[in-house]
């Protein structure tokens, strides 16, 4: 399939994703309903730190006992530390 034919969307207005459906968040919330809509909504308010909420809506927890700096995802990785520490 051609990419211009895709659908564009973000759930968070920084990353685009493409799709040849519809917004996974309106999908969702057709599915699921109000409850869904109203988690969202409590997401997006705090990822845009219009509000803190009482408890975390998302929780990642790492099961390593210790760091070697090449995760992906991690603010932590550095170039220099993972030399330092890792270039014996």
């Amino acid at each position: 399939m051609n990419l211009n034919m895709k659908k564009k969307y973000t759930t968070d207005g920084k990353v685009v994703h493409l799709s040849n459906d519809e917004a996974i968040n309106i999908k969702l919330s057709k599915i699921i309903g109000k409850k869904f809509i109203e988690y969202r909504k409590k997401w997006d308010d705090a990822n845009n730190f219009k509000s803190v909420p009482d408890f975390p809506l998302f929780l990642q927890i790492e099961l390593n006992q210790i760091c070697n700096f090449k995760c992906p995802h991690c603010i932590i990785g550095n170039k220099k530390l993972v030399e330092k520490y890792y270039s014996t």
